[in-house]
């Protein structure tokens, strides 16, 4: 008995052998492939069908060929263009050997070779479609054709735009006061009676030049299209008082103390320099003042002392509160008082997180404004100016809703403040206040772009003055309290049972006994503590990256970095502490 067989075909050597089915099996099936030329009989197969042995197939594999090509692509700023070139490539087939299979499916063995066929001119045509005109590069078209790698090859090369210059103010005067250096490491001393300069100008000195802008040159793109450079602008200057500006120089016209103020240095001013003779006592009255203040004479018990410049006090200072939005020199001795330097800089620092999250707010909020009132008119609905603020009112409680609030703590530092800052920056934070109390306050689109641009410039101003340089500085002090942002420094004998609290660094230049110190500079003391002293010589807490140095520093002093901290357990000289942070540790190493 025969067993039933279905048929097979076979391919060996390019040679096609079919095997007829047995007992009723299934036969042989070919079909069609796009990739060679198949004829059964001499006729060309169109569509799937069954052969047996008895007939003639023939398999004929296609050559392929896929013509070269020349891609031109502009960068996205167009001053390049760039050409990717692919080669002619040929592909030529041989059917891979088969197994036997009832149903045939053909594989192939291909043997691809490449040839140039894109040419300098095909690629020139190219890029004169595209437009390309400018800066071509002949010597990089034929190294593209040659290579044909499918690469991509900057052809051609335009200009970019040479930017030119703002204007801007040039400072001929520095703003801070300043204080002599030290060697830290040998601990010379310095005389520090001739060493402070509290910067002031005389009548006619040159306070700044204003440069002007300088414009610059255009480019050009690969298309041959100008780019422009960015507009530049005419520095702003604003001369307030004691100050003129002469053929782009600015000159003193008083003597006095010279000030730059906003983001650019755009408003210079010769602050009143004010000098009380006398002491400040309960004959003259608490002395408060808006410029620089000088005092001759003493300031006696329970007075106050408050201005918004820097302070100088010749006399001696007992039992008083002293408040200075700058910096406070004491040439004399500093007792029983507490000493507040930089309320100007620690206003600005307190209501710079919220100005400058209304600003971003503000602006968001004008944008949002002008795409309502763009699709309010393109519906055929113009917004007059009393409806503007009904507008604001509506974005304002749609998706800015902490805006009201952000205006109500400004406020309320601008309360609090134990000072008064300029008339525009105090004008602009009001103004924001009401208009968010009462959005019927806006009078029309111009009305609240001046309001988002005023807020604008006072950020502005209170980030420039958040960086000013503030110090006090004293002959000794006794039972004080001195806190300031910058640097504190004692430079007489010493400091007895005072309190510092530093932004910078505190220098003492003689004894430091009782009290404590706060800092995150570094502090330098000529002598800490007492001898045989058992009780607390004082606190000394630093930030973990600062340093302490000391002359001499007797047993039981102690120094903090952070939460570590470090008692003297012997008297030692000539010694610097530090907190190694990788080695969690506090190191006592000699100088």
């Amino acid at each position: 008995m025969v067993k039933k067989e279905n048929g097979f075909i076979e391919i060996k050597n390019g040679l096609v052998k079919v095997y007829d089915p047995m007992e009723n099996g299934l036969p042989v099936i070919i079909e069609p492939d796009p990739l060679a030329e198949i004829k059964v009989n001499d006729k060309l197969l169109e569509t799937k069908q069954a052969v047996a042995s008895a007939d003639k197939i023939e398999i004929t594999p296609l050559e392929e060929e896929v013509k070269g090509t020349v891609t031109i692509k502009l960068s996205d700023d167009a001053l390049q263009a760039i050409a990717v070139i692919t080669p002619r490539i040929t592909i030529k087939r041989r059917i891979a050997d088969s197994l036997k299979v009832q149903e045939l499916v053909l594989a192939y063995e291909e043997e691809k070779t490449e040839s140039l066929d894109i040419t300098v001119e095909d690629v020139e045509a190219a890029l004169k479609e595209k437009g390309v005109t400018f800066g071509i590069d002949n010597l990089e078209i034929e190294k593209a054709v040659r290579a044909a790698d499918g690469q991509p090859y900057v052809i051609a090369q335009g200009e970019k735009p040479v930017e030119g210059r703002d204007g801007y103010v040039e400072l001929f005067f520095d703003q801070g006061i300043k204080i002599s250096s030290y060697d830290e490491e040998s601990m010379e001393k310095v005389d520090f009676k001739e060493k402070i300069v509290i910067p002031s100008v005389d009548e006619g000195d040159l306070l700044a030049v204003v440069h002007p802008p300088v414009p610059g040159t255009p480019g050009y793109s690969v298309t041959g299209k100008v780019l422009e450079p960015q507009p530049v602008y005419e520095p702003s200057i604003n001369c307030k008082e004691g100050c003129i500006l002469k053929d782009n120089q600015v000159l003193a016209t008083e003597p006095g103390r010279p000030l730059a103020e906003g983001k650019h240095h755009d408003t210079l001013r010769v602050l009143q320099v004010y000098t009380h003779r006398g002491d400040v006592d309960l004959k003259s009255g608490n002395l408060r003042f808006g410029g620089e203040l000088e005092i001759i004479g003493n300031i006696m018990e329970g007075m106050t002392v408050q201005n918004q410049g820097n302070l100088q006090v010749m006399g001696h200072t007992a039992g008083a509160q002293i408040i200075v939005g700058g910096s406070a020199v004491f040439q004399n001795n500093l007792v029983n008082s507490k000493v507040t330097a930089g309320a100007v800089k620690g206003f600005y620092q307190k209501i710079i997180p919220h100005i400058s999250e209304m600003v971003k707010a503000l602006n968001s909020l004008r944008e949002g404004l002008g795409q309502l009132q763009e699709t309010l008119s393109n519906r055929g609905r113009e917004v007059s100016d009393r409806q503007v603020g009904s507008l604001v009112k509506l974005l304002v409680d749609r998706r800015f809703e902490t805006l009201p609030k952000l205006a109500e703590n400004m406020l309320a530092i601008l309360k609090e403040s134990r000072f008064s800052p300029p008339s525009f920056f105090d004008n602009a934070i009001k103004e924001v206040g009401v208009i968010f109390k009462d959005f019927t306050r806006i009078q029309n689109r111009d009305h609240f772009e001046q309001i988002v641009d005023d807020i604008q410039n006072a950020a502005a101003y209170a980030e420039h003055a958040q960086e000013m340089q503030v110090d006090i500085i004293a002959n000794y002090t006794q039972n004080s309290d001195l806190e300031c942002s910058g640097n504190i420094t004692v430079k007489g004998t010493g400091s007895y049972n005072t309190v510092f609290n530093a932004g910078g660094n505190v220098h003492i230049e003689g004894i430091f006994r009782g009290g404590e110190i706060k800092a995150q500079g570094d502090v330098f003391i000529g002598e800490a503590g007492s001898p045989g002293l058992v009780l607390k010589q004082g606190n000394i807490i630093l930030a973990t990256d600062s340093t302490a140095r000391f002359r001499k520093v007797y047993e039981n002093a102690r120094v903090f970095f952070g939460k570590r901290g470090f008692k003297f357990t012997e008297t030692r000289t000539m010694v610097k502490v530090l907190y190694a942070i990788e080695e969690d540790v506090i190191k006592i190493l000699n100088i």
